[in-house]
């Protein structure tokens, strides 16, 4: 018996062990999602949130009803720059556990950065809560201080800011803050006390040290920020920023040697966060192939350090060196096609080439990758305003902007182009929800007052103006003054203040074309002329007051003389293709089809890539009855800008002769329709081909709405080919007699395949 109870004791033992190794082995969900936290927390630590991010969500999959998980998603999502994709993955932590300090503390520092008073608000609510239920949390108190100063009540910042200072005295954040609210109240006195007395009390701290050197650099006490700075770096030998602020000190001082010692140190500290601050040194003392050379050897000793290679690149990029940084890029987006710095740094190039469709293209590639970059939305806005699509450029400027909405240029862009569409209103609503401190800028004044004019406001735009120049007598304001004098029948005025911005930038286009109206309004076309050709005279090489002469001539119909102006400037600039475009434009409307033609075949070998060139020689074929030709220059010129909206419909209309080419030509036209629903000529070019396709309903109501905006012969004559078609041969008969009494040429066009 003995020997049984053995053998059941052993398998007992083995269901055992078998039972700890499987336990060991598997984990509870619980157990699993801790660990899918803490590998994205390792990658997000090590730059790599893109890996953190898949953990993250790996986490969330298991255990969807977990705050923290979603708090740290949006960890990630801010770690790239995606602030609307953080804010989605914080409002989701909130509503799962409201009471999860961390999301609430961070989504209310996002709404702290917004400067929007409602989100303000809700800022300070959330923090208010946070504090209710811990009145010990000093990272809240401090960005309660933080919403109240943004709302524009300091006092109760600093009320906050000393209340977190009597509870933790060695808290310097808070010191800090409170030293920043006297500077901002221009009390420097009240700021050097306060830090002074966090050194006292925290002798060892560098920080401390550098923010009372940085007050003192700041008032340009520059002999005592500089042996400070020295301490704080000899306290931390891996403080960056004391050794970047110790070599602009030094600088300030005139001591450059120890300053470009010192930023050498602060580039190559083990700990640095300014790899690029030596870089920086060189390229401000004017040392940009030292920079450069400096740049190569860090990207040859580390080829995936992103932001050397990115830097390398920027500098090729600047020094006309587009061949070597497009190798670079074009090498790493092999390796890994979704890298974002290299496919904005390649659009940006293939911008510069003004090859427009592959720019797009890579920036395309980009927004898939991360869709709120604001930097490619920005640029994607670049080719837009190229190819006159406003609508999409400030489709892509507002999503710029709500992005970083601290952003002046994107701003100024996007008001920009609101005014070129003719919204007024709302370009002053956007410059408007710029920072105070932005308002305070001469570029914002002169941005403001553009969109007062475009209102249509005079009163106002002229108190503006007068107001911004009582600071300051720049280009753009005389010439804002100027434009207000000319609405206002001040002729006299206004060529004084235009005279004025021309004596500044002779070259400036605006102020040399409302000079000549000052003249022509007045009905002294002669004066207009001789001002010109004294303009002329005086800068022969002037290309923008060459082409000034020869558009007024070719204005005031004076056309041997515009061809000679015309020539004289292609013999003095004779890489420019303006003068060669212009001229080619003046043989076209005169008929000479064949000088149009040669001209335009120079001006492509001088620039292939230019798609006025090629829509000109388009139209000059398409005269000439050589549709084949010119089919040939329109897709030319969509394959550099592919949503050229004249070439889209000019060559769906000469496509819409060949039956066999009807469905491309739609398509085209409709592409063309996308972006101007209200052309007339774009209109007809649908309404047109529905009529070849035989769907005449749909012909009719496209071009009933285009002789609704035009009544011109070939929409009456299309139309009423429609009408007949439809039965409705009373009207049909009307509109096709109006139509040929305008244009009995029409009548040879009935004859299509």
């Amino acid at each position: 018996m003995p020997r049984p109870r053995r053998r059941f004791t052993l398998a007992l033992l083995l269901l055992a062990t078998l039972a700890l190794l499987v336990g060991g082995c598997a984990r509870t969900p619980q157990q699993q999602y801790a660990r899918y936290l803490q590998r994205g927390k390792k990658l997000l630590d090590g730059a790599n949130p893109k890996r953190a991010l898949l953990e993250f969500r790996n986490a969330v999959q298991l255990q969807p009803g977990e705050a923290e998980a979603y708090y740290w998603i949006a960890q990630a999502f801010l770690s790239e720059d995606n602030v609307r994709d953080a804010v989605v993955a914080l409002r989701r932590a909130t509503e799962l556990n409201p009471g999860y300090p961390p999301a609430q503390l961070k989504l209310a520092e996002l709404m702290i950065r917004s400067r929007d008073q409602e989100l303000l608000k809700d800022a300070e609510l959330r923090i208010q809560k946070i504090l209710t239920d811990n009145p010990g949390d000093d990272d809240a108190l401090f960005s309660l201080a933080a919403a109240e100063a943004q709302l524009g009540r300091p006092e109760q910042s600093e009320k906050y800011l000393n209340e977190a200072m009597k509870r933790s005295p060695a808290n310097l954040r808070s010191k800090m803050a409170l030293a920043l609210l006297r500077v901002a109240d221009k009390d420097m006195a009240g700021a050097e006390q306060i830090l002074k007395g966090a050194i006292q009390q925290v002798p060892n701290s560098d920080d401390a040290v550098v923010a009372l050197a940085t007050l003192y650099a700041g008032m340009g006490r520059f002999p005592e920020a500089e042996p400070l700075f020295v301490k704080a770096t000899q306290l931390n030998p891996d403080n960056t920023v004391a050794w970047m602020s110790l070599g602009s000190t030094q600088l300030k001082v005139g001591k450059k040697v120890l300053a470009e010692q010192s930023f050498k140190r602060a580039a190559e500290s083990p700990k640095t966060t300014a790899p690029l601050a030596y870089v920086m040194f060189l390229i401000g003392q004017d040392r940009r192939a030292q920079a450069i050379t400096q740049l190569e050897q860090m990207f040859q000793a580390s080829p995936r350090n992103r932001v050397v290679r990115t830097a390398l690149v920027a500098g090729y990029i600047t020094g006309n060196r587009e061949p070597e940084a497009e190798t670079i890029l074009n090498e790493a987006l092999k390796k890994n096609p979704s890298d974002l710095e290299a496919l904005l740094q390649r659009s940006q190039i293939y911008f510069r080439q003004r090859n427009f469709e592959v720019a797009l293209a890579d920036l395309d590639k980009a927004l898939i990758v991360s869709p709120a970059s604001p930097q490619a939305h920005y640029l994607r806005s670049k080719i837009f305003l190229v190819r006159g699509d406003q609508m999409r450029r400030i489709q892509d400027l507002y999503a710029a902007l709500r992005t970083v909405p601290d952003s002046l240029p994107a701003r100024f862009d996007l008001a920009d182009s609101l005014l070129r569409s003719n919204r007024p209103k709302e370009a002053l609503q956007t410059l408007n929800e710029a920072t105070d401190e932005q308002k305070r800028t001469q570029g914002f004044a002169v941005a403001y007052n553009w969109a007062l004019i475009g209102l249509g406001d005079g009163r106002a735009a002229r108190k503006a103006v007068d107001t911004a120049l009582a600071a300051s007598k720049s280009p753009q304001l005389m010439l804002q003054d100027g434009l207000l004098k000319y609405a206002a029948r001040d002729f006299a005025g206004a060529r004084k203040s235009l005279e004025q911005v021309l004596h500044d930038k002779p070259e400036d286009g605006r102020a040399l074309s409302l000079l000549v109206d000052t003249y022509a309004a007045q009905n002294q076309a002669h004066a207009a002329t001789e001002k010109i050709r004294q303009m002329a005279r005086e800068q022969p090489k002037s290309l923008p007051v060459q082409m000034l002469l020869a558009r007024w001539l070719i204005r005031d119909n004076q056309k041997v003389e515009a061809r000679k102006a015309l020539a004289a400037t292609v013999a003095a600039n004779p890489k420019s293709t303006e003068p060669l475009l212009v001229s080619a434009g003046l043989d076209f409307n005169d008929g000479q089809f064949a000088g149009a033609r040669s001209t335009l075949k120079n001006l492509i070998r001088l620039d292939g890539k230019s798609v006025d060139a090629l829509l000109l020689s388009g139209q000059v074929e398409e005269a000439a009855g050589h549709y084949a030709d010119a089919i040939v220059h329109y897709r030319k010129a969509l394959t550099l800008d592919g949503g050229n909206v004249f070439a889209l419909n000019n060559l769906a209309y000469l496509l819409a002769r060949d039956s066999a080419h009807i469905d491309e030509a739609l398509g085209l036209a409709r592409r063309a329709r996308e972006q101007v629903p209200e052309s007339p000529e774009v209109l007809d070019t649908v309404g047109w081909l529905y009529y070849r396709k035989g769907l005449y309903d749909l012909a009719a109501k496209e071009l009933e709405q285009a002789l609704a905006k035009a009544e011109w012969p070939a929409i009456q004559f299309h139309l009423a080919l429609t009408y007949n078609r439809l039965g409705n041969t009373v009207k049909g008969g009307r509109l096709l007699a109006a139509a040929l009494s305008k244009d009995p040429k029409l009548a040879d066009s009935a004859g299509l395949r």
